[in-house]
């Protein structure tokens, strides 16, 4: 039954495309016993909110039902309002309920008999009890007036600033009047349904909806914003009103700039009420140990201190924390430093000993998860456990990196975002370039796919859009590229045919073809295709069938396993004897294809992929580098970066062959590296990278594409030049750069973790103030990595003796070299290490970090600043540095031990003058 349903769905499908027509329109038993026979349409959902679901077709009796109970309400769905294939993707559990009312609305096909959402309501009791809202300790907020007047009459405010100012308490008590009332955190997994509130704010009459903490997640907040735009001309009219709550970082993204100027916004900031608090805590001991903390001063307003003890702190906690073993308060810290970032976590994930309510009174357990209450408690009871120094209690980092590793990649970047928390974007750019670029290709991939989902109609685009949008888990916001991909392709007797009009990659294949010819005129080479006898559609097709079963996770996810087995099959079958797959003359189009079988799943060990690569290294015949013979349209760097790559992905062993290849990469840097070659540059980047390991000058140059703001120039792909430049060319910068950063990011997640929250937790707790502290500069060269770690252990101890230490081995992959030697200029005091490389690198090699750093050490010393410049000699002084400083009165190493650390430590207060922060 099920492949004689396939049958018919397939059938239908050409008869739609023949007819150019979409819609449901024929053979409506066919989509009936397609209904029945695969779908229970969300039953829980729907009886959840006592609603039955009817399909009809208007001025007709044909209807598709299954009515739950005859009590519930109805909702007919015209099935002219959506396309087959939407109606498909809802049987096949593709789309949900929600998503296929929230199409019919759009198309305001769509009925509803006594649409009443009651259970959906008990979201706000729940809210409620969890905030522990008490009116009658809040003061009148000085704009609460205005606040009430304009959501009376536009039916709609924001209310924004950073947490704990009151944001929540100020909406709970505006709304406590209004009508039946809901709430949608994304935070807790227990508050409305995402798609409800859609359905709702699209269909919804007489309730009350507060959404919070929606920075919390920023592409449903995108979503939800352009739901209110859509829809809110009938607020009015359908009596409903919205209440927006948010950090005030989300105004940093210039989509919500724009919507604060559609609806009346509010900075919320309850200075008066922290004051009132504190006026009636007499104790000045206990006001300094909560501070401003509105949650810790509410609560301290409630507790009777007893005089006689002095530990405030403790009976602070012991508010909070009514156990003091210590596996249950090691488990509790962990709870609560995620809980500074309003982080929950899995009770399967928890781990022994299990911990609840009786134990930390604040925390909550939302379905399967548990969440430890409210950030700022959170960071208390986190600092304080800290300060019990507890044995083997872990790093928050540690914590931090474990939670982020543990969960789905899907989820991965959300949760980073999420930690960027109310600082916001600027943060990024402090911690590492890496992670603003990650940023900024996010966004201007998602702004540049809302205007044109298809990339200007070019497969290579949507796909390498994709790969980045599957690297970041937000595949589900590009479905629409996925589904502008596939409807470049059609199925035929087991075949891929191609919609070559269409396709702007047609365009790139008939300009490879004029170079060939063009390029023969100068070659005798016979052993491959003459451009004369060039099959553009074949090696086009070809190319493109890579590109379709590298998508494979994607394309079965979303209902496509088919053309994905089509592809697969018509490869394996194509494939020449010789490993190659047409045209013999164009290496990348096998390489290609080898990258989209590895992105599938394939590996070395399966003889099509084996084959491909044998006939890869075989045609290098001594060469030191593999040739295009595209007649320039391609150049040797990106031609060999693609093959590499494919060699590389396939988890084949590099021989001498590859690693000739990679060392004429490295040796004509000075080729890729420069601009308008960022095709050439981002791709043989990142197969070095592969092939590699992570590289200073590689590194530098992915830095130097990211301070160019490269991912700016994504929005450039509609005026690409297509007579000259590949169609693919935006994206394909975009894919490489993003999979470089992410390689890194992944690479080094815990030190920037680390940096991170290092930064973010100077308001949390106490810490020392790092504008007091004096500034210790160390310029090195790096010779070896066991010298390096002589030199961490130094840094390290110049630390814990209460410096700022500026050290380049510690600083987060993705941090400029060049700038950030730029800060011995500002610090207190330069430590010059030197060895007999140190002083070859800065007079013989003249470029480096080693010799932009002498330039600007030897500036200072000839400035009179030489006090500032300490020479640390790890050989003769004459042989490890250069003039001027191999006459400075400096040190001598010969062991890094607690002696010489300490004699270090006694030069440097006494050159410093003292150090108030050691």
């Amino acid at each position: 039954m099920k492949k004689e349903l396939k049958k018919l769905i397939t059938e239908q499908r050409k008869l739609q495309e023949t007819n150019d027509n979409s819609r449901i329109i024929n053979n409506i038993e066919l989509y009936k016993a397609l209904f029945l026979q695969f779908t229970i349409p969300d039953n829980k959902i729907l009886s959840e909110f006592k609603a039955n679901v009817i399909f009809y077709i208007p001025n007709s009796d044909k209807k598709i039902e299954r009515i739950l109970n005859n009590s519930y309400f109805d909702i007919y769905i015209s099935l002219e309002s959506i396309t087959a294939k939407d109606f498909e993707d809802f049987i096949f559990k593709i789309k949900n309920i929600f998503e296929i009312i929230q199409l019919s609305c759009l198309s305001k096909n769509i009925v509803v008999e006594d649409f009443n959402f009651d259970n959906a309501y008990s979201s706000w009791e729940n809210y409620v009890n969890r905030i522990g809202f008490e009116e009658k300790r809040l003061i009148v907020h000085s704009k609460e007036s205005e606040i009430s007047e304009n959501l009376s009459k536009r039916h709609i405010v924001w209310c924004h600033n950073k947490s704990c100012t009151g944001k929540t308490f100020t909406a709970i008590k505006q709304m406590k009047k209004l009508n039946k009332k809901v709430v949608y955190n994304p935070c807790f997994l227990s508050s409305c349904d995402f798609n409800l509130v859609k359905v709702l704010l699209c269909l919804g009459k007489n309730f009350s909806i507060l959404i919070d903490d929606i920075q919390c997640d920023i592409d449903k907040a995108i979503e939800l914003f352009e739901f209110i735009k859509s829809n809110y001309c009938g607020f009015v009219s359908r009596n409903i009103y919205v209440f927006l709550v948010s950090w005030t970082s989300l105004l940093s993204h210039n989509l919500f700039i724009e919507v604060s100027k559609l609806i009346p916004t509010y900075s919320i900031s309850l200075e008066s009420y922290t004051e009132l608090l504190k006026r009636n805590i007499a104790d000045k001991n206990i006001l300094s140990v909560c501070g401003d903390n509105i949650a810790l001063l509410n609560t301290a307003s409630k507790i009777d201190f007893n005089p006689s003890t002095n530990d405030y702190k403790k009976t602070l906690f012991d508010a909070f924390v009514k156990t003091e073993e210590n596996d249950k308060l090691m488990q509790i810290y962990r709870l609560c430093v995620l809980g500074t970032y309003e982080y929950s976590i899995s009770i399967q994930n928890f781990g022994y000993p299990n911990v609840d309510s009786t134990d930390l009174n604040t925390l909550k357990v939302l379905d399967s998860y548990y969440y430890a209450g409210h950030r700022e408690i959170c960071s208390f009871i986190a600092s304080y456990i800290e300060e019990l120094k507890l044995k083997k209690l872990p790093k928050r980092h540690s914590i931090i990196s474990d939670f982020i590793t543990s969960i789905d990649n899907t989820e991965k970047w959300k949760t980073i975002k999420r930690l960027i928390g109310e600082n916001g974007g600027d943060d990024l750019k402090a911690i590492s370039p890496i992670w603003n670029t990650l940023h900024k290709f996010e966004q201007e991939l998602s702004l540049q796919t809302k205007k044109d989902p298809s990339w200007g109609n070019t497969p290579s685009s949507m796909f390498f859009v994709l790969k980045v949008a599957s690297l970041l888990g937000i595949t589900d916001d590009y479905v629409d590229v996925l589904e502008s991909f596939c409807n470049n392709f059609t199925i035929i007797n087991n075949e891929v045919m191609l919609k070559y009009d269409q396709l702007t990659t047609t365009n790139d294949f008939l300009r490879i073809k004029a170079h060939m010819i063009e390029e023969d005129c100068f070659t005798t080479n016979k052993s491959y295709e003459q451009g004369l006898n060039f099959d553009c559609e074949k090696a086009h097709k070809n190319w493109v069938l890579g590109l379709i079963v590298g998508l494979k996770n994607e394309l079965i996810k979303y209902g496509y396993e088919e053309l994905y087995r089509t592809a697969l099959e018509e490869l394996f079958r194509s494939q020449n004897s010789e490993g190659y797959w047409y045209p013999k003359r164009v290496p990348w189009v096998t390489a290609r294809i080898v990258i989209g079988l590895t992105q599938a799943g394939y590996s070395v060990s399966q003889h099509h992929i084996k084959n491909a690569i044998d006939y890869l290294i075989g045609i290098l015949d001594g060469n030191c580098f593999w040739e295009a013979h595209t007649g320039g349209w391609n150049s040797v760097f990106e031609t060999s970066a693609l093959c590499l790559e494919a060699i590389n992905k396939s988890k084949y062993k590099t021989n001498h062959n590859v690693k000739r290849v990679i060392n004429y990469l490295l040796d004509n840097q000075s080729l890729w590296m420069v601009k308008d070659k960022e095709v050439d540059g981002s791709a043989t980047a990142c197969c070095l990278l592969r092939s590699e390991g992570i590289k200073n000058n590689i590194l530098d140059y992915i830095n130097s594409l990211c301070e160019r703001c490269i991912y700016e120039i994504v929005k450039e792909n509609s005026n690409l030049d297509l007579e000259t430049q590949q169609s693919c060319k935006i994206t394909q910068i975009a894919w490489y750069v993003t999979d470089f950063c992410w390689y890194i990011f992944e690479a080094n997640l815990p030190d920037l973790l680390s940096q991170f929250i290092s930064r973010s937790s100077q308001n949390l707790y106490e810490r020392k103030d790092a504008n007091q502290m004096k500034k210790i500069f160390i310029s090195y060269s790096e010779d070896s990595k066991v010298y390096i770690e002589r030199l961490r252990k130094i840094a390290n101890h110049l630390k814990d003796a209460g410096y700022d230490v500026c050290f380049y081995a510690d600083e987060p992959m993705g941090t400029n070299i060049i700038e950030f030697m730029q800060n011995a200029i500002n610090c207190d005091l330069i430590l010059v290490m030197g060895t007999k490389k140190y002083k070859q690198k800065s007079l013989k090699i003249k470029r480096g970090g080693v010799f932009f750093e002498n330039l600007i050490l030897s500036g200072l010393f000839m400035m009179n600043n030489y006090q500032k410049i300490i020479p640390i000699a790890f050989d003769n002084f004459e042989e490890s540095f250069p003039p001027p400083f191999e006459s400075n009165k400096g040190m001598r190493c010969k062991r890094v031990d607690k002696l010489f650390l300490t004699k270090l430590v006694e030069e440097i207060n006494y050159l410093l003058g003292g150090n108030s922060n050691v």
